[in-house]
Formats: structure tokens, C-alpha cells, sequence
């Protein structure tokens, strides 16, 4: 299959080398130096500098600075207008924006949003849908960050999608924005403590300024709190909350098969490209992300 692919930076480089895993001819818009040399380095295909050169592909995917994205979608569908488009997230930081991409891209637009493929995160869906211990009460994420390695978006834009993907995937909606309180140190923003919704609450935290890399995922059902500790876990933590004293002191520990994200993302977008399903996340879900955020710094600019 041949894929174009626009950025080769951080972390298109991963993306690229997950392609070759997934024997796809990879050519890669690249406009600088670096962008040439990881496009080398990781194998592609074929290197371009323009955007004309780089059409006639199967498909194309969007790892480029958030704050160009929106420019590049439309002159991508302006010399291909069929184009399949799998864009990394947010789609863009205004909502107008990412609302006419995804009414104008209703079929072909989709975004890259990896914890919605995370096993852990299945596994606390799988929770919800058996119903084994209750009903959801609530959910809590928590992304903390000693610093950050993009400069392109502020913390709050580069953190927040994630979580917000996960409780889509969770919850199959996201609920309404209730309260934010965002950290705005040395002029920009810097973290943001928001509520969502009331039955089930939705508590995310995002922050630069943490001692250390914390990503955490807990539900809180009825009977139960179900506990995704980090990113490279392989079990949920189970506290049962039955008893009047409160959590047990030792937790269950409910395997799961740990898996790539990136790499099953990508290959569902290669699977709708050959006439598969579509991807979990549509140009339509990028959009209401991006409301959910204007809405939540509104709330607490």
C-alpha cells in the first residue's frame, strides 16, 4: 500500500517506522534537514519537498505541528479532494476550523487518537460493558508531565486530547465542560484541572509541571475502582469498595495483553484505506475535542 506521509519529525518517525513494519511504500513531505534525515533514517520509500509531488498516494497521514494542520488539510483535499486523511490530534486549536474540515470531510477525515486502541483502556471498557461491578460513578485522568518536548501548542492543546479520547472511548460520548481551572504560569498555560458532566463525572488533570510522568486512568464503579496506573502497565488494579472500611489494602490484579498503540491504530487506518471499517475516531470527534477545550479555557481563561 503506499502512504503519504506529511511530517517526519519526533514523533512521525515512529509512525514511520510502523508503516515499513506494515510493509507500506512510504513517501514523506519533508522540509527540513532533520525531517530528511529520520525520513532516511526510518525507511522511506521515496522523500518529496512539495506538496504536488507527494499526491496519487492510497493514503495520507498528518504528523505535522498542529498550528499548520489545518492549512495542509485543505491543500491536500484541494489537489485530491477523494483523499483518505488519518491526522494526528488536535485537528487544529479553533473550533470553526475543525468544524468545516469535519462537515466538508465527513467520510474521509480521521484522527489519530492512540489510547482509543490501548489494551489497558479496553480492558476498563470491557469493565463498563460487563457491568461486573456496577455502574460508572465516575472517572478520573490524570496526564502529568515533567515539561514537554512540542513548543508548537501549550500544554493544556498537547495533553488534553488524549484523555479526552479516552473517556470518548469509555463513555462513547464526552460529556459537557462544568468547570476548569487552568495554571497559567510565566505567560502561557501551563496545566488544567476540569469536571465534565454529573452521572458520570469526568475529573482530568493535565500539567507540564510534575515532578516526574505520570498516566493514569481510574474508573469508579459502584462495587469497585478499576485502575490503569501508567501507559506501560500490563493489569488493571481492582479495589474492591464492598467493605464499610473502604478499598482492600491488596488490590486484584487484572491481566490484560499488553499491545502497540500506534501500530493498531495505524493498521485500522490501512484497513479502512483497503475497504475496511473506518477508524475509531472521526474528523467529527477531532472536532468536538477541540470544542471541549475552547469551551474548558473559557470557562477558566
Amino acid at each position: 500500500m503506499n502512504i503519504g506521509l506529511l511530517g517526519c519529525g519526533k514523533w512521525g518517525r515512529l509512525v514511520l517506522r510502523d508503516l515499513v513494519r506494515l510493509e507500506c511504500c512510504v513517501t514523506v513531505l519533508a522540509i527540513d534537514d532533520l525531517s530528511r534525515q529520520y525520513a532516511q533514517t526510518y525507511g522511506a520509500t521515496r522523500i518529496v519537498t512539495t506538496m504536488a509531488a507527494l499526491m496519487g498516494q492510497d493514503g495520507y497521514i498528518l504528523c505535522t505541528p498542529s498550528t499548520v494542520r489545518y492549512t495542509l488539510i485543505q491543500a491536500l483535499v484541494q489537489l485530491e479532494p477523494s483523499a483518505l486523511i488519518f491526522a494526528e490530534k488536535p485537528l487544529c486549536t479553533n473550533f470553526e476550523q475543525a468544524k468545516q474540515l469535519s462537515d466538508t470531510l465527513p467520510h474521509s477525515l480521521f484522527m489519530m487518537d492512540k489510547w482509543r486502541y490501548h489494551a489497558g483502556v479496553l480492558a476498563l471498557k470491557r469493565l463498563i460493558i460487563t457491568n461486573e461491578f456496577g455502574p460508572v460513578q465516575s472517572i478520573s485522568t490524570r496526564r502529568l508531565s515533567d515539561g514537554v518536548t512540542y513548543s508548537d501548542l501549550d500544554t493544556v492543546w498537547l495533553l488534553a486530547p488524549h484523555d479526552l479520547s479516552i473517556v470518548l472511548e469509555l463513555l462513547g460520548y464526552l460529556p459537557k465542560p462544568k468547570t476548569a481551572i487552568v495554571d497559567n504560569t510565566d505567560g502561557r498555560r501551563r496545566g488544567l484541572q476540569a469536571v465534565l458532566g454529573s452521572h458520570p463525572q469526568v475529573y482530568l488533570e493535565v500539567t507540564d509541571r510534575h515532578t516526574c510522568s505520570i498516566r493514569e486512568v481510574t474508573v469508579y464503579f459502584e462495587k469497585a475502582v478499576a485502575v490503569l496506573s501508567n501507559s506501560h502497565e500490563d493489569y488493571l488494579a481492582i479495589h474492591s469498595t464492598t467493605h464499610t472500611d473502604g478499598p482492600d489494602s491488596t488490590p486484584e490484579k487484572r491481566l490484560f495483553t499488553p499491545n502497540e498503540p500506534l501500530f493498531d491504530e495505524l493498521q485500522a487506518f490501512l484497513a479502512f484505506v483497503g475497504g475496511g471499517p473506518a477508524p475509531k475516531s472521526s474528523g467529527a470527534d477531532g472536532a468536538l475535542v477541540v470544542k471541549i477545550i475552547a469551551q474548558l479555557l473559557t470557562l477558566n481563561p
